[in-house]
């Protein structure tokens, strides 16, 4: 029974790697029609090369098109200005064009500032 189980687990692996794979290929898939262009989704300038570098450059060896979004301008010490011409440079360096690249700058007000404050402290008691 359990040599059953494991061969049944097997094949589920299999199939999953196998789409997965497909997927990032670029190859038709039954599983997810059409996905040609992945997205990056990234927390804050610099993610792209620290972390995901090899990733890009496997993906656009394969000349698929990519995109990213950057979801803070990294605007800590004031360096915002800063952080977005290094996040487009960095994205030329490894071969995403600028218009491939979209950066979220979403700043906290003093009321959503007041409300995360308030939850961080309620969660601590």
């Amino acid at each position: 029974m359990l040599a059953v189980a494991v061969v049944a687990v097997l094949a589920v692996l299999w199939w999953v790697c196998s789409r997965w794979r497909d997927a990032v290929s670029g190859r038709t898939s039954a599983l997810l029609p059409g996905v040609r262009a992945p997205l990056l989704l990234i927390a804050h300038p610099d993610d792209e090369c620290m972390f995901f570098a090899p990733t890009i450059l496997g993906l656009l060896q394969e000349q698929r098109p990519l995109s990213v979004l950057c979801c803070s301008a990294g605007n800590y010490y004031n360096q915002g200005e800063t952080r977005k011409k290094e996040l487009l440079h960095s994205c030329a360096v490894l071969g995403i064009a600028p218009s491939s690249v979209t950066l979220i700058d979403h700043r906290y007000d003093a009321q959503c500032k007041d409300i995360f404050q308030d939850c961080f402290h309620s969660s601590s008691r």
